[in-house]
């Protein structure tokens, strides 16, 4: 369960990532926070599954080393 702090902090980091417009970033339609649930609902991406995205050469994945960067830089900024 988060803080009201950690929940304010949350809500302004969804609303700047609802803003994101790029053919990159699947966009970020919505979020609800209720009972200590947090949904978060995004553009319907037909015919590609997560697997496809991130292995299949048609969508030019990004590699292992720029993911694990990206991924660092995550954690960083949520801690």
């Amino acid at each position: 369960s988060l803080s009201l702090h950690e929940e304010e902090k949350f809500t302004e980091v969804l609303q700047t990532a609802s803003k994101l417009r790029h053919p990159n970033i699947v966009t970020l339609l919505g979020f609800c926070i209720d009972n200590g649930q947090h949904l978060l609902v995004y553009e319907y991406v037909g015919h590609l599954s997560l697997y496809n995205a991130m292995h299949d050469k048609v969508y030019k994945p990004l590699s292992w080393g720029l993911r694990l960067r990206i991924a660092i830089g995550v954690a960083r900024a949520l801690e």
